[in-house]
């Protein structure tokens, strides 16, 4: 169901709209989606949105998508925070199991400085209130607080990893598989053949040398049988 397809996509790295991607507050280059932006289209301001594509290209998003290894648990909205200073710097969007890895993954936005292969950060995990034994005025200051309170939480180690989490296996379009198929060589396991029979390998395309030299015996032999027609 759609546990599945969440295990999926987080191992792909792939976002999904409406909950990793939120309409109107983060871009295809804070999303880590460059690749999916039409050159053309920008530099020719046929999109919409180019001047702030160009300006956070130019000078660096505030945050970026990044892939966390979560060591404990973890759900959407948590707050990140650096390691050790503890201090505020990004949130957690969405979290799946990953049974490549056996551990929990999260997808979460961080400074850029912190968007880092094997960076180390904290999340910090916020508890419900125990509001039946807690008085009013307490009440209102943890909720206050938000998910940054000090008390009622846990702190949960995670580093980042590098984006997809499992290499894509995706079928080829058609015209890319003749574009690879012009590259391929004629005979592509040749080398391989020789190299166990301890042959040279052969280059791709090219049929083995075959020496125009003929053995010593053979040439008396058609010398003699030459004669003997004659």
């Amino acid at each position: 169901g759609i546990h599945s397809l969440d295990m999926l996509r987080m191992e792909a790295g792939m976002p999904r709209i409406g909950v990793d991607i939120t309409p109107g507050r983060y871009t295809p280059v804070r999303a880590s989606l460059v690749w999916t932006l039409d050159q053309k289209k920008m530099r020719e301001h046929l999109m919409f949105g180019w001047q702030k594509l160009f300006f956070q290209l130019a000078k660096g998003p505030k945050v970026r998508r990044v892939m966390l290894v979560v060591d404990g648990p973890v759900h959407a909205g948590c707050k990140l925070l650096s390691n050790p200073h503890r201090q505020p710097i990004g949130d957690v969007v969405s979290t799946a199991w990953s049974p490549a890895l056996k551990s929990r993954v999260a997808m979460a936005y961080v400074r850029p400085e912190y968007a880092k292969a094997m960076m180390h950060v904290l999340i910090n995990v916020p508890y419900n209130l125990p509001t039946y034994k807690m008085r009013s005025k307490a009440i209102k200051h943890w909720t206050k607080v938000g998910n940054l309170r000090s008390a009622y939480r846990r702190i949960v180690p995670a580093y980042v990893t590098p984006m997809p989490i499992v290499p894509h296996k995706y079928p080829e379009p058609a015209k890319q598989r003749e574009s690879k198929a012009r590259t391929r060589s004629f005979a592509p396991d040749a080398g391989n053949n020789n190299k166990r029979r301890g042959e040279a390998p052969t280059s791709p395309g090219r049929l083995p040398h075959v020496s125009s030299r003929l053995p010593l015996g053979s040439v008396g032999r058609e010398q003699s049988s030459g004669r003997a027609m004659r």
